[in-house]
């Protein structure tokens, strides 16, 4: 019996591995303002209440329907976070080993808020730059491994613990709180070619 039970523990381990997610994450985004000249109808404009997420082993993209920001890609090879706006044809990138923010606290609430028919853990960080809290569930799970040197917007911090992709945010930054919730979840197969910048696309580093 316990044979087996060993067995079955090293099956189910090979199971959940092979089972990480790939495909597309659809999210409702909405804003709070915390500056009174930068109304939240502002901000929905230039940001977008849409976004779509695409994952695949390490590498993700988002696009939206904002005004100002059209999509967002991560590479894995490159540890590099491009982000594409509507205003210029250069991609600006962003080291994603590099960590701006400082996260001082961390709080996990179990069984907090359902999503889609997930009943979601709750994780909080406490950061300098303000509150993040993301809901999760191990059903959206990735190998968090594969983010170790991706530690730009905290994003190691909160893998390194969730070890999912996350079903609902609260975000606060120096202007605004984004709140971002799934409202679709599809699972499906992406080339890797999804996730490659265009060929002689123009590229620089983001200073901002």
């Amino acid at each position: 019996m316990k044979r087996l039970l060993t067995l079955c523990s090293i099956l189910l381990s090979h199971f959940f591995y092979a089972s990480d997610f790939e495909g597309k994450i659809i999210y409702q985004n909405s804003y709070t303002t915390k500056i009174p000249q930068l109304t939240d109808a502002r901000i929905l404009a230039l940001l977008g209440d849409r976004q779509d997420y695409y994952y695949k082993a390490g590498a993700y993209k988002s696009t939206t329907n904002g005004a100002n920001i059209q999509w967002q890609l991560y590479v894995p090879k490159d540890n590099k976070v491009y982000l594409k706006l509507a205003s210029s044809e250069t991609v600006l990138w962003n080291n994603a080993s590099k960590q701006e923010d400082k996260v001082l606290s961390v709080t996990l609430n179990k069984k907090v808020v359902e999503v889609l028919g997930y009943m979601c853990d709750e994780l909080i960080l406490t950061c300098e730059s303000g509150v993040q809290k993301y809901y999760f569930n191990s059903a959206i799970g990735v190998d968090a491994n594969l983010f170790k040197q991706h530690t730009y917007a905290n994003w190691w911090d909160y893998m390194s613990r969730a070890k999912a992709l996350p079903l609902k945010m609260d975000i606060e930054t120096s202007q605004f709180v984004i709140h971002s919730v799934a409202v679709s979840v599809q699972a499906m197969a992406l080339e890797d070619s999804f996730f490659k910048l265009d060929e002689g696309v123009k590229t620089q580093e983001n200073t901002n």
